[in-house]
Formats: C-alpha cells, sequence, structure tokens
C-alpha cells in the first residue's frame, strides 16, 4: 500500500500508467469528498486503460460525470445514497458494498481470478465500513498482481 502523494503506479513495474504500462484495470473508488482527487486521477490515465470508478453520494451532491476525461474503457458509477434519515448515518454502506462486489468479481479466487494486474486507489479515509474493507484487502492482496493507494497512508 502507498500513500496518496503520487501517480497511480502498477504492481509490476510501480510506474505511472501512461509510462507505457496498458493492460491494467484500475478501480478508482470514494465518496463525495473525494471527487476532485478522483477525477484528477481519471485525467491521468491513458487512453488504454480499462477498469471501473465508483463514487458514492448524496442525490443533491452527486457529480456530474458527463463531461469528465475518462478513457474510452472505464466505466463511471454514481452511487446515489438514499436520503433518509437512517441512511444519512450510514455514509459509506453503498460504496463498502459496491467495493466488496468488485473485488469478488475481480480478485477473489472464487470469482474472475483474473490475473491482472490491478492497481486500486480507496478514498474514503475515516469511514468506518470503508476502512474495515479495505483493512481486509490489505491484508488478502497478493502485491505482485495488485497494488492499492489510500489517501494519507
Amino acid at each position: 500500500m502507498h500513500p496518496d502523494t503520487g501517480p497511480l503506479r502498477t504492481p509490476d513495474q510501480h510506474a505511472h500508467p501512461d509510462s507505457g504500462a496498458c493492460g491494467h484495470h484500475v478501480l478508482v473508488a470514494g465518496l463525495a469528498d473525494d471527487t476532485a482527487t478522483v477525477r484528477s486521477l481519471l485525467e491521468a490515465l491513458p487512453a488504454c486503460t480499462v477498469g471501473q470508478v465508483l463514487l458514492e453520494a448524496e442525490p443533491d451532491r452527486a457529480p456530474d460525470v458527463a463531461g469528465w476525461d475518462v478513457p474510452g474503457r472505464v466505466a463511471v458509477h454514481v452511487l446515489r445514497r438514499d436520503t433518509t434519515p437512517v441512511a444519512r448515518r450510514r455514509r459509506g454502506r453503498r460504496l463498502a458494498t459496491a467495493l466488496d462486489a468488485w473485488v469478488t468479481e475481480w480478485l477473489d479466487p472464487e470469482g474472475c481470478a483474473c490475473a491482472g494486474p490491478f492497481t486500486l486507489w480507496v478514498g474514503g479515509a475515516g469511514n468506518a465500513e470503508v476502512e474495515v474493507l479495505c483493512r481486509r484487502l490489505e491484508r488478502g492482496l497478493d502485491p505482485a498482481s495488485a497494488h492499492l493507494h489510500r489517501p494519507g497512508r
């Protein structure tokens, strides 16, 4: 795991994706507070990047991603949080659920068990549900095939 102090690095080369390291898969995930960072990360990726972006936000704070500069094979998903009082206390739940599903699909040996390499940037720092999932990822990721970035670490 590496701090959010520089470019995304691939697990095999530890180099910026636009240095010719196409072929890896990215996951960029965060909460509405992470939107500016997520957008700048996406703008730095080469056109050949493949991956997913997951952003959780309240409906009135959901970013308009239509005008974002995103590689053609990267899908951006805005996870709109329910606005009920109970749901407001569960900030991060939709992101954690989507992250868990992504991990199961792409990294779990019972799921895809794809070879990667994978580069993951997961925001939501300080959110309990996201932190629990990231600790599980830290313990289970194979550093030869996946590289996890967290803000402030």
